[in-house]
């Protein structure tokens, strides 16, 4: 039995058994062989709300979005290329994709900064500089958007969250956290984050007590 399960809600949507079990193996094993021949080191992988797949490649240096069947369907980046100008990206660690459709990408193992992209691909803006302060980074390793549009990026060197709209103005930013490189945002907002140091001993960014 195959159950196809919303990404969103992981509620079964439609089950197929019998005959439909080979042909269903079969797609899943050459979408996987079609992204594979384009992929050289995942950073992360995520889908949008209808199935798509993106994934940060730091080995290439770009951001890929493929159809459920694996087909390229948009580069953001200059594949083997690296760079911190418009059309080139250095390792990018994750991608966060807006209800319109637009991309910010955290550009963070060898570029400090959130790249935005139109849903066409087009470069908008960048912000993010090195270091510790408010709109800075120290390897901005993680990217995920709430309902309200806000973008929640883990500053994973500086054992914090840093909170901006989509036009790059800091709101806010949470230090109770150490070496944050994963978030997860629910549609009820529930927000989960995968860190590796919390337990209240200062790291060296004066983080608050976890």
């Amino acid at each position: 039995l195959i159950a196809r399960i919303d990404p969103q809600t992981f509620e079964y949507k439609e089950r197929q058994a019998g005959a439909d079990l080979e042909a269903a193996r079969a797609a899943v094993l050459n979408a996987q062989a079609n992204v594979a021949a384009v992929t050289a080191n995942v950073s992360k992988a995520r889908l949008d709300a209808d199935g798509n797949v993106w994934i940060a490649d730091i080995g290439l240096h770009v951001v890929r979005k493929f159809s459920p069947g694996g087909e390229i369907l948009l580069t953001l980046g200059t594949p083997g290329k690296r760079g911190d100008d418009e059309s080139h990206l250095h390792a990018p660690t994750d991608m966060a994709v807006a209800k319109s459709g637009d991309v910010f990408v955290s550009d963070g193992y060898g570029n400090n900064r959130v790249v935005h992209f139109t849903k066409d691909g087009k470069y908008v803006t960048e912000w993010g500089t090195k270091g510790s302060g408010p709109g800075q980074f120290s390897e901005p390793h993680t990217i995920a958007i709430d309902s309200q549009g806000r973008l929640f990026v883990g500053d994973r060197e500086n054992n914090r969250i840093q909170i901006f709209d989509q036009t790059g103005r800091f709101l806010a930013d949470w230090r109770q956290f150490g070496r944050p490189s994963g978030i997860v945002i629910t549609n009820d907002d529930t927000i989960y984050v995968a860190d590796s140091e919390s337990g209240g001993r200062d790291t060296g960014a004066h983080e608050l007590p976890g």
